[in-house]
């Protein structure tokens, strides 16, 4: 083959149309064609790049937003599987307070309506009148409207919406002295108030504590004892009341002894302080001959 430069035109166009050259614009053109019609360049460099893709680094906009992507594919799958056990979790639940218990701030849970009575017949008849009349429930549930009922934690907040499809037919915003009630129940001491913890300045006879709490209004009678189920029904009579001098929340444990016979046991029930520290004012004028006073909520109980 002559790799001199041509001479003439003659030479260049002998060059041009010799079959070596034919052949390779032939070849090109047939390359050219095939790959329009079946993009197999396209498909052989993305073959070769998926299989060397674990040998490449993971760097650049790409790889990150794959990695965004997957992540937020993961988190979505792990928060459905987390909201599915929180359902089972709740439609198992045997008391309102087990499905407080598992709500986290900002989750909620619906159960049917048959489900929400059932928890709903196990409080004390006290917390169930503070929450919704029995009168108003029969009447949601007999006009066959009421579906499901929807329980949400919110901050502090703690609501209950009766919903018919996308309808709320009632809300209910649980109160916070209600919430406590509900969580923490009763708890029973065997033994005396003292030996319960209560020191003897904050002991005082049942008859003198129910005389004063008597004397309170109804609003602050249900701060102080919401639930009069326990005591009213226990198996003997209460004798003393005590509570604990220590107080660090907003909340006052008070202890009730019970005498059963020889037998002494303490139930234990919360308080809201600012209001027992009323009661606690109202047992002081009462024992010095003056007529309660009222006083500021806020101020704390003398240590």
């Amino acid at each position: 083959m002559d790799w001199c430069e041509p001479r003439d035109l003659r030479d260049w166009f002998s060059r041009l149309f010799s079959l070596r050259s034919l052949t390779f614009i032939l070849i090109v053109l047939f390359l050219a064609v095939f790959e329009f019609r079946f993009d197999w360049m396209e498909k052989a460099l993305g073959s070769y790049l998926s299989t060397t893709n674990r040998q490449r680094p993971e760097t650049g906009e790409i790889w990150e937003t794959d990695h965004e992507t997957q992540q937020a594919l993961n988190l979505l799958n792990e928060k459905t599987i987390d909201s599915e056990v929180l359902q089972r979790s709740a439609r198992g639940a045997a008391d309102l307070s087990d499905i407080i218990s598992l709500l986290a701030d900002n989750q909620d849970v619906s159960i049917s309506p048959d489900h929400f009575i059932s928890l709903y017949q196990r409080l004390s008849p006290s917390i169930r009148a503070r929450i919704i009349s029995p009168t108003e429930l029969l009447k949601l549930r007999g006009e066959n409207q009421w579906e499901r009922t929807l329980i949400r934690k919110f901050g502090n907040q703690f609501s209950i919406y009766l919903i018919n499809q996308n309808r709320v037919l009632r809300e209910i915003v649980v109160a916070d002295s209600i919430l406590v009630q509900i969580e923490r129940r009763q708890v029973i001491f065997e033994g005396s108030l003292e030996e319960w913890g209560a020191p003897p300045d904050r002991i005082y006879p049942a008859d003198r504590f129910f005389s004063a709490l008597s004397t309170l209004t109804e609003d602050m009678q249900s701060e102080i004892l919401a639930q009069s189920e326990p005591i009213l029904f226990a198996e003997g009579r209460p004798v003393r009341v005590g509570f604990l001098s220590q107080l660090q929340t907003a909340w006052v444990d008070i202890g009730f002894e019970i005498a059963d016979g020889t037998l002494r046991r303490v139930i234990i029930l919360p308080a809201r302080e600012w209001a027992l520290w009323r009661l606690r004012s109202a047992l002081e004028m009462e024992a010095t001959g003056f007529s309660p006073i009222v006083t500021n909520p806020e101020d704390p109980f003398e240590q």
